[in-house]
């Protein structure tokens, strides 16, 4: 008999990049959302719902409270000239 095994991969804020989707869950609703740029201190990512710019540590409490996915897709949920280098 054979068990599957599954791996669970923990994402944390310095995974994330310019580009990346995430699904976003906010106070007054959820989207999917583009990241738009990424500093040493700060993520900031945006939709036609929602924009936000949030420290490292608040990225990595989003994730934990499950509020902050990221989404494997090859969409773009921004207007590209809001996404720098591209």
């Amino acid at each position: 008999m054979v068990f599957c095994q599954h791996e669970y991969l923990y994402v944390t804020a310095e995974a994330i990049h310019p580009g990346t989707t995430v699904h976003y869950d906010y106070r007054t609703g959820s989207s999917l959302a583009t990241v738009i740029e990424k500093t040493d201190r700060h993520i900031t990512l945006s939709s036609e719902d929602c924009h936000g710019k949030f420290n490292y540590d608040q990225i990595n409490s989003l994730i934990d409270e499950g509020r902050l996915r990221v989404v494997l897709d090859d969409e773009s949920h921004v207007d590209p000239e809001h996404i720098p280098g591209q």
